[in-house]
């Protein structure tokens, strides 16, 4: 009840875009109208009841895409940009990791994705160098990165937290090597980013400005697929605020700046 009244609110405000943040979406459930919600029902309650507004979900666990999820995704609403919680493509290390799926259910809720959204931005969270990593666990890694075609990694080296179980468990993978796989990983990602903008050339997307920077007079703005562009706007217009919904078409990908991890991936007007 409270997520409905706060999604009314903030679509009466003029806000075009509300972000679902999560840790483990899979765990929600709430008691409403006398029905348990999960969170394939949840997010379709607040489509119903709003009109306009965009839904974006942070993060998500892949045995929570179903083909109930699939069903309400499709909606035009929800944006085509999906971050899924993976960390390896080895069973064994995801074991250890004490994580709830395989990596056949990774594939298998990119593959349910792309059914119902076109060309989505897939993206997902890798750790190198968890402690009993191998090679071959390393190569499972590359290979179901291959397999699900994600458009970025977010990828972190293992640094071990006082407290968890990780901390004591043997066969420890030296840190120049898990930066090595980083290194990997990551110049996979950066031509895998470029590649997706290249096949978005000359299409339009919509995005919401962030912000007019002077006296450039650009526009920053992020697009429904999770695209930082950056658009050049005449300066005999009138501004247009933050929060703004536009159409922008895709001119080019910045290659320097992804390679870099700067801020605007893509041009666009």
């Amino acid at each position: 009840e409270d997520a409905v009244k706060r999604v009314v609110e903030l679509e009466a405000k003029g806000i075009e875009e509300i972000v679902i943040t999560t840790v483990n979406i899979l765990q929600y459930k709430s008691e409403y109208n006398g029905q348990i919600y999960n969170f394939s029902k949840l997010l379709k309650l607040l489509l119903e009841a709003t009109k306009n507004v965009m839904f974006r979900i942070s993060s998500l666990y892949p045995e929570i895409v179903d083909d109930d999820f699939c069903n309400v995704i499709k909606d035009e609403r929800v944006c085509p940009h999906f971050h899924i919680s993976v960390q390896s493509g080895s069973n064994k290390i995801l074991k250890l990791m004490n994580r709830t799926y395989e990596r056949d259910a990774v594939e298998k809720a990119c593959k349910l994705i792309r059914t119902v959204k076109k060309n989505p931005f897939i993206a997902c969270d890798i750790i190198t160098g968890f402690p009993c990593e191998t090679d071959e666990d390393f190569e499972q890694t590359l290979d179901l990165c291959e397999n699900c075609q994600f458009t970025w990694i977010h990828i972190f080296p293992f640094s071990e937290r006082k407290g968890t179980v990780a901390i004591n468990l043997k066969n420890k993978v030296p840190q120049e090597i898990s930066k090595i796989r980083c290194n990997i990983l990551t110049k996979w990602a950066v031509q895998q980013k470029i590649k997706y903008i290249e096949s978005l050339k000359g299409c339009t997307r919509t995005a919401i400005l962030e912000m007019l920077r002077k006296p450039s007079y650009t526009y920053h703005c992020v697009t429904d697929n999770f695209l930082h562009c950056q658009i050049k706007y005449p300066k005999d217009k009138e501004e247009l605020p933050q929060g703004t919904k536009v159409q922008i078409v895709i001119d080019s990908a910045v290659t320097e700046n992804i390679q870099k991890g700067g801020e605007v991936e893509v041009l666009a007007h």
